[in-house]
């Protein structure tokens, strides 16, 4: 299994269309992998690791972007650090004064949240899309070619042998039975797209079967392209024509296609029980692949923020300590009037996300294709990597910039000292039924 025909494998066939909310990206994704793919020269296992490291050069601008203004967004912070504390201890017993204050600081030194959260939410959505676009892609693709497989490369040894009189009743002819498994089980082997350890690239890394069984099957391909139950493959399987299947009545037709899958039922189960130990017992994986898509999105989480978000050293380097705010907008007269704010511990979020987003991955590794576990850890791999490869030059390019205007004397733009919210024109407003 650990060879190189394992890391080549069998030619992977794709669909022409994409699936999903965003369906482009999806054929965007065929194309790509299919282009590495190269029919068979390059495995499609090894397809997947190339597509993520194109798809990571293709994002790497924005990604710079989003590491540029998080880390000078935390530079900030930390200068202005020992101002906000004073502040908030000027108003330790008023929170919400404390916070508008604070604020009124921010404007003051013409600090500006905007470009820092706009790319910050532009590359969390970006993401998001990407990774849940490959994700139906690359579930469609292997339902496509189980479906493709059946369909194309065994029901027809099927068919031959049932034309030969094998699936007789009577039919006794143990050559002919021997013949029928020998030649099922070489072009399955032949048609088997496997990697590493895996046997079967299109079921999960684990002690699954290694092959679906009729349930499944039915339920991966009934609604890819050229689905083996799709109306066009009953009419070709029963010799009914168009014509003919509209002359018949709704009761007919329901029936028919119930010979329809009750035939396909039996074809499936008797090629896929003529498979040998080799092909269709044992574990399909060796949970390896799950485990690795738990263990490398958790150190990628780790060391992207320890790196966005270093320890403070001095003065200069790593953000401030968040100080919570009990209380809503809405009590500006009255603090205890209304529900608090949720108190969050940015600290505590993030334990719990470097907690949480791996056993995500392995759960949905789990009950996904060993493909989807190649892109996850690849993708998880590739991210520190770039991670690790950018801190050093976007560090010292915010400092330098940061010495820069410091050398050249940029001023801050001044704002009235007596405005303690910058945003108090919205609580000017007289409250209902006050005389105008």
């Amino acid at each position: 299994m650990g060879n190189l025909a394992s890391l080549i494998g069998s030619t992977v066939t794709f669909p022409t269309q994409g699936t999903g909310a965003f369906p482009f990206i999806g054929q965007f994704v065929y194309i790509l992998i299919g282009a590495m793919h190269g029919g068979g020269v390059v495995g499609y296992g090894l397809a997947i690791i190339f597509f993520v490291i194109l798809l990571k050069l293709t994002l790497l601008p924005l990604d710079i972007a989003n590491r540029y203004f998080t880390r000078r967004n935390s530079v900030q912070l930390a200068k202005f650090a020992p101002e906000v504390a004073d502040i908030k201890a000027q108003y330790a017993d008023e929170p919400l004064k404390a916070n508008r204050a604070v604020q009124a600081f921010y404007k003051q030194k013409g600090y500006k949240m905007g470009g820092f959260c706009i790319f910050t939410i532009l590359n969390l959505t970006i993401t998001l899309i990407i990774f849940m676009s490959v994700f139906f892609a690359l579930r469609t693709v292997a339902n496509f070619n189980v479906n493709e497989q059946f369909k194309n490369d065994l029901r027809p040894i099927y068919l031959k042998y049932e034309a030969e009189g094998l699936f007789n009743a009577n039919s006794g002819d143990e050559a002919l039975q021997k013949a029928f498994q020998d030649e099922v089980n070489k072009v399955y082997n032949n048609t088997r797209v496997g990697f590493l350890w895996v046997t079967n690239i299109w079921r999960p890394d684990t002690w699954t079967k290694k092959t679906y069984d009729w349930k499944s099957f039915r339920s991966a391909t009934a609604n890819v392209e050229g689905s083996v139950f799709s109306h066009q493959e009953m009419l070709k399987s029963t010799y009914t024509t168009q014509d003919e299947w509209k002359e018949l009545t709704k009761e007919e037709q329901r029936e028919l296609r119930s010979t329809f899958i009750a035939d396909t039922k039996e074809q499936y189960q008797t090629i896929f029980g003529a498979l040998n130990d080799k092909n269709s017992k044992g574990w399909n994986g060796a949970l390896l692949l799950i485990i690795l898509a738990g263990v490398t999105m958790y150190f990628s989480m780790v060391f992207n923020m320890k790196i966005m978000n270093p320890k403070k050293k001095d003065s200069n380097t790593g953000p401030p300590k968040e100080e919570k705010v009990g209380y809503g907008m809405r009590n500006v007269k009255n603090k205890t009037d209304g529900p608090a704010l949720p108190q969050v511990n940015p600290k505590t979020m993030g334990m719990i996300m470097k907690i949480v987003f791996p056993i995500m991955m392995v759960v949905i590794t789990f009950i996904s294709t060993a493909a989807l576990a190649i892109y996850i850890i690849a993708n998880s791999v590739i991210s520190t990597v770039i991670t690790l490869a950018l801190h050093k030059p976007v560090d010292m390019f915010v400092k330098w910039q940061d010495k820069r205007k410091t050398e050249r004397g940029d001023k801050q733009p001044e704002a009235d000292p007596n405005i303690i919210n910058p945003h108090a024109k919205y609580f000017k407003k007289k409250p209902k039924g006050a005389n105008k």
